[in-house]
């Protein structure tokens, strides 16, 4: 492609926004939007556009490095493609061993109260922090049957499965959002190894340690969440539901019941403890922490480091790839030596998990090549730097980056496809308009945090609104919602943080200039305080 920058390299990004809110695919969106890049890239010549995606989707997928001796521990982004495909047949595991039905029995039987229950599962969403299919997925299936017996709506349900899940694990680094953003954060020129594509010299680890603060969005959404839970809010089309399942016993808004697709997957419901639980997620935990410890180089695993430089420098997908392997291995012979899984029935459940958690790997391949595209051939961040140059101060820039994501996310129902879509943008649009010296460090760059914070928040409001995300589609299926009660009562809820948020946004991108401290309390402490009036208001108003 010409090294003139021109509005055609904005034609990709806007072609995977036009198709994915025409057609509702993730998967043909960012397609679309590769085979375009691509074309461009190649000045149209079909067969150098294929070339070309066949080479960058190969290269972001990391194979040579995974089969090289010398490389192995490098190939990141495959170890958290076979991180996913490992966790569908841990999740897969737990329902069929019957250690999910276990547990509910045991919920059942020890929590009294509506709010109890609503509480037990935000706590247990809270425990599964390491990933957010696994958190909604989990949550869902565990807890239905406590729920009901405590006249909780379905929608109800899905609303605490689906707010907690992706804000819970995107604030932790030890997670799958964790390395996914490391990743995302490496591919875009953040790295400690200063080389021609080195944009920052920083570890991508501890860059993501500095943005947390700023997901105001995450903090905000669950603190509305638990009040929503302890102060009993209600309002809207949850408050109808509410009103119904308490006057008929009706959970689904005085419905037809969705059908239960669990029905399928056989489970052993008998004889079945609270082992079969809590010994899998703990060895899960116990695993991908050890993970992490192990590819810092701790000096408790053989290593050098110390236990805080080996957190600061270790890879979370290598930590998820080595965790996630070692609690195959245990479970497999957990379950199989309890009589919980037979033998027989291994393969099979390694196929449904696999299953399971394939279509997310690919979105992530494809989200990976396409913004590999963006940032590598096509610019398309130094050109919008050029165009917003004169129209946009960098006080406004984190509120319209989250709205931008936020809306990106809503329409193409993909958070992490949201992401690898700006990161190449924005990284570099925000280098620009602050003219940041030649590869700088971390302290001559901290705008990026609330800027990232912001597109990283939008992906999560996005995601908790959009009716295509595949965490809205698992939150409803995991709990037996309709998929269209469940986005309705979830954006009615979910919308006054998404303000606030955005006001939070506005209000950090003035206070800049007093340090990161107050950028970060003020506007979090005010956004809180709106949030919560916003909730309580509209709860009165139904009484």
């Amino acid at each position: 492609m010409n090294t003139d920058l021109t509005l055609i390299s904005l034609l990709p990004a806007l072609a995977v926004l036009c198709v994915g809110y025409v057609t509702h695919r993730v998967m043909l969106s960012l397609s679309t939007g590769i085979v375009l890049a691509a074309l461009i890239a190649s000045n149209f010549s079909p067969w150098m556009a294929l070339k070309t995606i066949v080479l960058t989707m190969w290269n972001n997928l990391q194979v040579a490095q995974f089969f090289s001796i010398t490389q192995f521990w490098t190939a990141g982004n495959l170890f958290i493609c076979l991180f996913l495909l490992v966790l569908g047949i841990f999740i897969t595991m737990l329902q069929v061993s019957g250690g999910a039905y276990a547990y509910s029995l045991f919920a059942k039987n020890k929590i009294k109260t509506t709010a109890g229950a609503e509480t037990s599962s935000l706590v247990l969403s809270t425990g599964l922090f390491i990933d957010d299919y696994l958190s909604s997925l989990t949550t869902g299936a565990v807890m239905y049957p406590l729920t009901d017996t405590k006249n909780i709506p379905r929608a109800k349900l899905a609303f605490l499965v689906h707010s907690m899940a992706c804000a819970i694990t995107i604030l932790c680094p030890f997670s799958s959002w964790g390395a996914a953003i490391i990743g995302f954060l490496g591919e875009n020129g953040i790295s400690e190894t200063i080389n021609n594509e080195t944009l920052i010299v920083a570890n991508p680890f501890t860059f993501f340690l500095h943005i947390l603060p700023f997901l105001f969005y995450s903090f905000i959404v669950i603190a509305s969440t638990w009040f929503i839970v302890r102060c009993r809010i209600s309002f809207g089309l949850m408050h109808k539901f509410e009103a119904i399942a308490k006057s008929t016993g009706n959970l689904f808004g005085g419905e037809v019941p969705a059908a239960d697709k669990s029905k399928n997957i056989e489970h052993n419901p008998h004889h079945t403890t609270l082992l079969e639980f809590f010994v899998p997620i703990i060895v899960l935990l116990i695993s991908v922490f050890s993970g992490f410890l192990y590819s810092g180089n701790w000096w408790g695993l053989g290593g050098y480091n110390s236990l805080l430089i080996a957190l600061q420098q270790a890879s979370a997908a290598a930590a998820l790839f080595i965790g996630g392997n070692i609690t195959l291995v245990v479970c497999t012979i957990f379950f199989v030596l309890r009589q919980r899984i037979e033998i027989k029935q291994l393969p099979n459940v390694y196929l449904e998990g696999i299953k399971l958690m394939f279509p997310a790997a690919v979105v992530l391949i494809l989200a990976w090549t396409f913004g590999d595209f963006l940032r590598n051939h096509l610019h398309t961040g130094e050109y919008l730097a050029g165009l917003m140059l004169n129209s946009v101060t960098i006080t406004v820039l984190p509120m319209i980056l989250f709205f931008a994501a936020c809306s990106i996310c809503f329409t193409i129902g993909s958070a992490w496809g949201t992401a690898a879509m700006m990161f190449p943008i924005v990284i570099p649009l925000t280098l620009t308009m602050v003219n940041a010296p030649s590869q700088p460090n971390l302290d001559q760059v901290t705008i990026l945090f609330p800027v990232l914070g912001a597109v990283l928040s939008g992906c999560v409001a996005g995601n908790n609104i959009s009716p295509i995300a595949d965490l809205t589609i698992m939150s409803s299926l995991s709990t037996h919602t309709k998929l269209k009660n469940h986005v309705h009562t979830q954006m009615q809820y979910a919308l006054p943080g998404i303000f606030v948020t955005g006001l939070a946004f506005l209000l950090s991108g003035f206070l800049i200039p007093y340090g990161l401290a107050v950028t970060i309390i003020i506007p979090l402490v005010t956004a809180f305080i709106m949030n919560m009036l916003l909730l309580w208001t509209l709860s009165k108003r139904c009484l």
